[in-house]
């Protein structure tokens, strides 16, 4: 049970308490085995993981993408390698957004299929969304319509959670 839920010391713990019991169990040899892989790919997938936010760090979004989203496959119950590929594909969607915005809104979809009930994902997904319908409207009726920003930065050494809001001093 401890295996399945991602409770890594737990699980070694119940394995050796199991097997100084009952040493020569074979179920119990071959728990402590699959508990020695899972933690081996535990250190691989915080390995991957941090490669992933450096690469990202450094613009190279592709790639750093790519290893976050292999972090994340080798234990997909893990919140911590998750959440970091949902911020780099935030990131990567909005520096990508005027370059390429099919590219960005897939990012942002990835996003959200990663995390449906992230804030930020879905502000990026409604801008992205915004963004389109103005430049459909634009295109129709020959003359530019004034676009609401979107997000053109986002911070690179913080998870993109919402920040309170900050009182403007004279607005109520």
């Amino acid at each position: 049970r401890s295996l399945a839920q991602s409770n890594c010391e737990e699980a070694t713990q119940f394995a050796h308490q199991a097997l100084d019991e009952f040493p020569d169990d074979p179920e119990l040899v071959q728990l402590e085995e699959r508990v020695i892989q899972w933690k081996q790919r535990k250190i691989q997938a915080y390995l991957w993981m941090d490669e992933g936010k450096q690469l990202c760090a450094e613009n190279n979004f592709e790639e750093g993408l790519q290893v976050l989203r292999s972090a994340v496959s080798l234990d997909e119950h893990d919140p911590t390698p998750r959440s970091f590929l949902v911020d780099a594909l935030l990131r990567a969607a909005v520096e990508t957004v005027e370059d390429d915005f099919h590219t960005a809104e897939a990012l942002a979809q990835e996003a959200v299929s990663l995390d449906p009930a992230n804030p930020v994902a879905k502000s990026v997904i409604r801008s992205l969304k915004e963004k389109e319908q103005n430049h459909f409207i634009s295109e129709v009726s020959g003359s530019p319509r004034k676009e609401t920003a979107a997000p053109t930065q986002l911070p690179i050494d913080t998870p993109m959670r919402p920040q309170p809001a900050v009182p403007i001093a004279g607005v109520v």
